[in-house]
């Protein structure tokens, strides 16, 4: 395991006023202003039929479905972005994150969580960051950035927005875990910060 190292990363957390829409194009239009408010870098949803990975590219929001056009192994494992199949989504980037998800009533919301600015008063002071390892060890890429990655001959599959081709290392993402403050110190919650290649082998 590797070592945790606890630094000062002051946060909040505040629930977004306007809920998500449950009509396709207004919920992509949704995440679109969302990321370009908050100038967040890539997507990461659950859907009932599969996970989803994007990127935002200047304002538009890119999917791993679209990217896969052509292409059927990609498309088998890249659902397209849909209302009422989303379970929750995460747009992230190393200062803040969107969460949206699905309430007991069944409809979508969402909160945003980021560093604080000067002046504000922080929920959480100290957490640490744990670089996750992706499935991923031979890359095919595709267009607009993304690649399908397979795991061995176990059969993983996914497309995430990373330029690769050929034997990698696997990707990884970065997930910041914030500390409870009061009295033991332990995870209160998390949110993702960054992906980012593991690196072609030579």
């Amino acid at each position: 395991m590797s070592q945790r190292t606890l630094h000062h990363c002051p946060a909040l957390a505040q629930l977004i006023v306007d809920d998500p829409p449950s009509e396709d194009d207004s919920l992509r239009a949704y995440l679109e202003a969302q990321a370009e408010t908050y100038q967040l870098h890539w997507l990461l949803a659950h859907l009932d039929d599969g996970v989803l990975w994007g990127r935002f590219d200047e304002g538009r929001l890119i999917t791993s479905h679209e990217a896969a056009e052509g292409h059927e192994r990609a498309r088998s494992c890249s659902p397209p972005l849909r209302a009422l199949t989303l379970q929750q989504a995460r747009l992230f980037a190393p200062h803040a994150e969107v969460l949206v998800w699905r309430d007991d009533t069944n409809s979508l919301k969402a909160r945003l969580m980021r560093d604080t600015k000067e002046g504000e008063t922080p929920i959480w002071q100290e957490g640490f960051d744990e670089s996750q390892l992706l499935w991923g060890d031979y890359a095919h890429p595709l267009v607009q950035g993304f690649s399908l990655l397979e795991q061995g001959q176990q059969g993983l599959l996914h497309t995430p927005p990373l330029a690769l081709s050929g034997e990698i290392d696997p990707p990884r993402l970065r997930v910041r875990h914030y500390l409870n403050s009061s009295g033991f110190a332990r995870i209160d919650t998390s949110r993702l910060c960054e992906l980012s290649a593991g690196g072609e082998r030579s």
